[in-house]
């Protein structure tokens, strides 16, 4: 795909939410976000006033298609909100076709392509080109049947 400017966004356990096929999300809370830079103001006030950002996406088995990033806040008991974006949309497929995991270790990885290197290029030519991501299965979880 001719990509660059790569950046590692999250290293993180696949949880329960990530899994859960009602949820149809891979979350990425602020908090843990490796490389805040991998947005650029253009796309994080997308995001901000709650617009979707369609992404190109490859799975850990190498499969190349789009997935949907969003901005979601969620209320806190002390009445703050707590920001995470989640890819969702075709999230479900990419974790049953991958045969992701609860407690497998992935990391998601932003990178950029020139709009000609991209199937849909309808984007601005701010920062460089057009967002894409890459999902690496780091580690399976431990299977605890298979240690005995």
């Amino acid at each position: 795909m001719g990509g660059r400017d790569e950046l590692l966004v999250i290293q993180k356990k696949l949880f329960k939410t990530d899994i859960t096929k009602g949820n149809n999300r891979f979350s990425i809370p602020f908090r843990q976000i490796v490389r805040t830079d991998f947005l650029n103001e253009e796309e994080k006030e997308k995001l901000r006033a709650r617009q979707e950002i369609r992404v190109q996406f490859i799975d850990p088995m190498l499969q190349i298609g789009h997935i949907v990033l969003i901005q979601w806040d969620m209320p806190k008991d002390t009445g703050n909100t707590s920001s995470t974006y989640a890819l969702r949309s075709t999230w479900n497929y990419v974790q049953k076709s991958n045969g992701l995991e609860i407690d497998d270790v992935v990391q998601l990885w932003s990178f950029r392509v020139d709009k000609e290197a991209c199937d849909d290029a309808a984007s601005s030519n701010t920062n460089k080109g057009r967002l894409c991501f890459a999902l690496v299965l780091v580690e399976k979880a431990k299977d605890e049947q298979s240690i005995s």
